[in-house]
């Protein structure tokens, strides 16, 4: 058999150890589908069941794989979609993490430094003689099935790192050291990441953009039980 699994209204089916594939069985419903193909099935449009809505968070809860968010081609509607993943930080790009953003509450253009002082702020069309920090975090997300480069912005890159923005701002001027440090300490830790992924295309070459949500650390007794369920659903075994 294969596993039926549903994820935003969108349906998958899945094998499993014991599932065996037969190439046009000596069956009387393996027939009748034969015969519809041939008489004209295999010209009819293809009609999605699935009513999948992109661009709507999972209310399910489920957490899924790498390879399951690729075999349900998530991210390749025009909205994008969101799935949750347990996931280990397998690299950081630290070295453009953070940058000197516009002051004001609702900007956060990355400043240019104008070496007299003065911050401009291209969206604003303004100088300023000071700065926030802003995160902007790159980095690698593993999982047993595949690898992802991710993007989180400033307020799921603190959750990761563990510091505010200002405190690793002012750790990159003035304690290279201890900046280096903290990434380091964050490497391989384990998450549970909410993304949304998309499709988007940079100098003509489309390539999915899949950016956190949020993160938090793993809940063990909350980790055990979905996979005691996942297994019992895969075995038909009760507990």
């Amino acid at each position: 058999g294969a596993r039926l699994a549903e994820f935003n209204g969108s349906k998958s089916l899945s094998c499993l150890v014991s599932t065996m594939l037969r190439s046009n069985p000596d069956l009387p419903e393996a027939h009748r589908l034969r015969g519809w193909y041939d008489n004209g099935g295999a010209n009819m449009e293809t009609v999605n069941i699935s009513a999948r809505s992109g661009g709507q968070s999972g209310g399910s809860g489920e957490w899924i794989t790498f390879s399951e968010a690729d075999a349900r081609k998530l991210g390749t509607g025009e909205k994008g979609d969101y799935f949750t993943l347990v996931g280990v930080l397998t690299y950081m790009f630290a070295d453009n993490a953070i940058y000197k953003a516009c002051p004001q509450e609702q900007c956060n253009k990355k400043l240019v430094d104008q070496e007299n002082g003065l911050f401009r702020c291209e969206k604003c069309n303004r100088e300023y003689p000071n700065y926030k920090y802003r995160l902007l975090l790159g980095a690698n997300v593993s999982d047993p099935t595949g690898d992802q480069r991710i993007t989180a912005f400033n307020e799921a890159a603190e959750t990761i790192l563990g510091h505010s923005a200002a405190d690793i701002g002012r750790m990159s001027e003035y304690d290279k050291n201890a900046y280096t440090q903290l990434f380091e300490e964050v490497k391989f830790k384990t998450f549970v990441f909410n993304f949304r992924t998309k499709m988007e295309t940079y100098s003509d070459e489309a390539k999915l953009k899949t950016t956190v949500m949020s993160a938090k650390p793993v809940d063990y007794k909350d980790a055990n039980a979905k996979l005691v369920k996942s297994i019992m659903a895969l075995s038909g075994v009760q507990l």
